[in-house]
């Protein structure tokens, strides 16, 4: 039996803040188009004065993947080291579904009303009911599945370790196409008919995503610029271990712009994207650059250290989580810090936002931290 624990904790409030992440609610138009874009924008009012009063749940012996939550219609859902997923809500938590044999869960889930889909790192990817965890499917993968799948419609998409991604039916798992991308995947990003996937040898990926004899072609490669796409109309934007930033003409796959920033640290180069406003994290330095012209160099700000996963931005304050153990609002026009906030722990991935609160997790902990 998983044994649960939570915790009424007082934290010492030092200012202003908000949350936000790859939990954007999947219920909504505009969440749905957030996750396909892969954007890490939420709208809302930012919560700008935390309440004095936190919960945590502690799973004794359960590791929490490094990976933000997903969230639909109130209910967080994450997966652990265990393969077990679990539902949460600020004062709940439920092991909902686990797949046996399917080891580890290391991205977050994707859902639909009555669905969760999630990779395992067993070369397993399954569909559960969200309502009572009932396994529906699962299909054998040719590597480890450990990054955020895709549903559009009725497909869903996503990539292993090795480099394939996959499309399959997600009523039924049916298999519909396979393409290579020859090296580590990126979580799949989608728009009009077109998935894009980069990966780490600096190559990004249009992939034609029907399901007909034209389904799993290439588009366009790029080469010069992996990691998760984000996709801002005409544009995709990626980046490359030398410190460059690349918009892409989503259409053709032809360089647009391109922003130099120095070397880029490992685990800190994917984007957050709202108002022609491209944030990124370098080492402890967090970035802003007009999108739309990679000219418009914004503001740059300095952290004492470094970036813990990707800034995420609530209305139009950026959010960055620090290994001082603190969390960041900065003003998304300014670059300004509006103020941080003590978490009493060293997070280990982007924040998330569940409706109103910020979840973050640190290996067993859940914390949630709401306003007054």
């Amino acid at each position: 039996m998983v044994y649960l624990k939570i915790i009424a904790a007082s934290i010492f409030i030092i200012g202003l803040f908000s949350p936000s992440l790859h939990a954007q609610d999947a219920a909504s138009e505009d969440g749905q188009k957030s996750i396909e874009h892969r954007t890490r924008f939420y709208q809302g009012q930012p919560i700008k004065q935390f309440s004095a009063k936190t919960s945590s749940f502690q799973i004794e012996g359960k590791k929490f993947a490094n990976a933000s939550s997903a969230f639909y219609e109130g209910i967080s859902y994450i997966g652990t080291d265990s393969g077990i997923v679990f539902s949460v809500t600020p004062n709940e938590i439920r092991n909902l579904c686990k797949l046996e044999n399917g080891g580890a869960i290391e991205g977050a889930p994707a859902l639909t009303k009555d669905k969760i889909f999630i990779g395992f790192k067993n070369n397993f990817f399954a569909a559960f009911s969200r309502s009572d965890g009932k396994l529906l499917w699962k299909y054998e993968t040719k590597g480890p599945v450990i990054t955020t799948p895709l549903v559009h419609g009725d497909m869903v998409y996503f990539t292993t370790l090795n480099g394939f991604v996959y499309a399959l039916k997600s009523e039924t798992g049916a298999f519909k196409w396979k393409f290579n991308v020859l090296s580590k995947a990126s979580s799949p990003a989608y728009d009009n008919d077109v998935i894009f996937v980069g990966n780490d040898r600096q190559r990004m990926y249009a992939i034609n995503a029907k399901t007909g004899i034209e389904g799993g072609k290439e588009l366009w490669h790029f080469d010069g610029s992996g990691g998760t796409p984000v996709i801002n109309e005409s544009d995709i934007y990626g980046s490359s271990l030398t410190g460059v930033i690349h918009s892409i003409d989503k259409t053709t796959g032809h360089g647009v712009w391109h922003f130099g920033a120095g070397y880029l640290v490992e685990g800190t180069t994917d984007f957050a994207l709202s108002n022609y406003t491209l944030v990124f994290g370098n080492g402890t330095s967090i970035y802003a650059i007009d999108s739309r012209a990679g000219e418009g160099f914004k503001w740059k700000k300095e952290l004492p250290r470094q970036i813990v996963g990707v800034p995420i931005i609530v209305g139009d304050v950026v959010y960055a989580t620090c290994g001082d153990r603190k969390i960041y609002a900065l003003d998304l026009a300014t670059g300004n810090e509006y103020s941080h906030f003590d978490l009493g722990l060293t997070p280990e991935a982007s924040p998330s936002f569940a409706k109103d609160k910020l979840l973050l997790l640190n290996e067993g902990t859940l914390l949630f931290i709401s306003g007054e």
